[in-house]
Formats: C-alpha cells, structure tokens, sequence
C-alpha cells in the first residue's frame, strides 16, 4: 500500500498491481494537453499543466504507474494541490510564516528536505539498470513467488440466511433457485437479477468475476473446483446462506512469464539497488565523521526544565 503525499494535503490508500499480477490491457493514450493549458482553479487562484507535471516528476516511478492506472487518485491529487493554493494565499495574506514557531517549523522542512533531495542524487541507479541478464536472473530466482493460482469465473444467486433461525423455507427456495438456474436455455442473469439477495452483484446478473482459490469460502471451493465451464451447482450451504454457483470460465495455474512482469520486477529492482547505495553513503559518511552522542543529556530531553 502506497501513500502520495503533498504538503499538507494527502491522498492515501493508492493500490499497486501485486508482483506477478497480470497487467491490465493498454488503452488509447489522448494527445498531451500543452503546459500552458489551464487545470484547475478555485477562486483566484489556478494551476496549469506544467506546473503539475513538475510535482508529478517528483513522484517515485510507482506511485506515478498508480495515478496513471487509476486516473481518480489523480483527480484527487490535483484537487488537493489546487486546495493548498487556497490555504496558502490565505497563510500568506496573514504573514502567518512570521510567527516564530513557523519560521522555526520551515527552516527544519527546508534542511529535511534538501538533506532528502542530496541523499536521493547519491544513491541515483544508473539509466541501464537493471540489464536483460540482470532481469533474467532475478526472475530465475523469483519464479515460485510469480506462480499465479487457479481462478475461476464465477456467477452467483445467493439466499441468504435467515436472522430468525427457521431456515427451511429459505432452503426450499435455493432448491427452486438452482433447479430454474439449470434448466436448458435458462437464463441465469436474469434469475441472478430478480432472485439474488447479494445487494453487490444481483444487480450485475449475479456476475462475480475472477477469483483465484484462496478467495473462496472453503465450502464453495470444494464444490467449484469440480464444477465445468457452463455448469450450475445446487445450493452450496455455507454460514451466511446458500450459494448458486455458476462458473464461467476456469484459468488454470501458471507461471507468469518475464515480459508480464518485466516493468515490475525492474522497478523492485531499481529500488533495491537505490536502498542499498543509500545505507552504503551513510555507512561511508558515519566512518568519515564518527558520531557521538551525549547519552545523558538526552534522557533530560522530555523531562520540564526546574
């Protein structure tokens, strides 16, 4: 899980394919809009696109592979940055970065900062990292954890389990369900739609989607994992209700192949490569300049002054 930081104003919860995922289909990509182009404003104050550009180059590649796969969080990022303009024109019109606590809270931002931005220039990876032999030889060593599980496509109608205990008649009809459900010609969406009491998917004819085995309750596993292409089960008891499978399609296990996660495990690489130069400078920088702290006087950092 990734976060994407902006001042004060944070976008969270940004979700990374996982390593090995498939990636999704490439789509059209519209013509760049030129960087004087307005983006945003709100009252007086606005951003254009370069100005955006350049706070997106300060992103890590990942976190800008994310904005890219899910343009909201972009949306979001730019409705963040435009919302700080806001506040800071206000801030400023108040000379609020006067007040000595916020000048002092500034200069150690400014030295963080600028500390950061060297560290980052020193543990630089080089352009051609890592290199076609490089990639293969960690997907050699990668490929139990790139086996992508069995999965099924699946399409339900769910009974639910009454509150009141007395199960039998909701039993009764996931029988009627699945018996209508099997028949020939019959139409399973549109049953899934009018009979469903899964408020996520009735709406959608019942249509799960592809889940791989470990996403199953144990009970509809052990009957999916029987079932064929087409096939409709009976009702699978499980403790929230009755379950009527339908599967749609099966994908068996496999091995995903190095172009599938070839962008991905240069990325992991590259940041590995950047972790280890970055603690191998300050391993250098504390062996030229030998730290020494005053054990005592820190343990009267907390306590009031007499």
């Amino acid at each position: 899980m990734k976060t994407l930081h902006f001042a004060c104003c944070t976008i969270a919860a940004l979700s990374l394919p996982a390593f090995g995922a498939p990636r999704p289909a490439a789509t059209a990509t519209p013509a760049p809009a030129p960087d004087s182009a307005l983006l945003a404003t709100i009252g007086e104050q606005d951003i254009k696109i370069a100005e955006m550009r350049q706070m997106l180059d300060g992103l890590a590649p990942a976190e800008r592979a994310a904005l890219q796969e899910n343009p909201s969080l972009l949306n979001q990022l730019v409705r963040s940055a435009i919302l700080q303009k806001a506040i800071l024109r206000e801030a400023m019109s108040k000379e609020w970065e006067k007040q000595p606590e916020v000048a002092a809270q500034l200069a150690r931002a400014r030295e963080a900062a600028l500390a950061e931005s060297y560290l980052q220039s020193v543990a630089g990876v080089p352009e051609g990292f890592p290199s076609e032999a490089e990639l293969q030889t960690a997907y050699d060593a990668s490929k139990e954890a790139l086996v992508v599980p069995k999965q099924y496509q699946l399409a339900q109608i769910f009974v639910a389990a009454p509150a009141d205990g007395s199960k039998e008649t909701a039993e009764a009809k996931a029988r009627q369900f699945a018996r209508d459900a099997a028949k020939p010609n019959a139409d399973f969406a549109a049953l899934a739609r009018v009979h469903s009491q899964d408020p996520r998917t009735a709406s959608g004819g019942g249509m799960i989607g592809w889940l791989a085995e470990s996403q199953l309750q144990p009970e509809v596993k052990t009957r999916v994992s029987t079932m064929k292409k087409g096939e409709v089960s009976e009702p699978v008891a499980a403790a929230d209700g009755w379950h009527i499978i339908q599967c749609l399609g099966v994908k068996e296990s496999y091995t995903a192949t190095l172009d599938e996660v070839r962008e991905q495990l240069a990325q992991r690489l590259r940041a590995q490569r950047a972790q280890a130069n970055r603690e191998a400078y300050l391993a250098k920088l504390l062996q030229e300049n030998p730290m020494s702290v005053n054990e005592i006087a820190m343990s009267r950092l907390l306590k009031k002054a007499d």
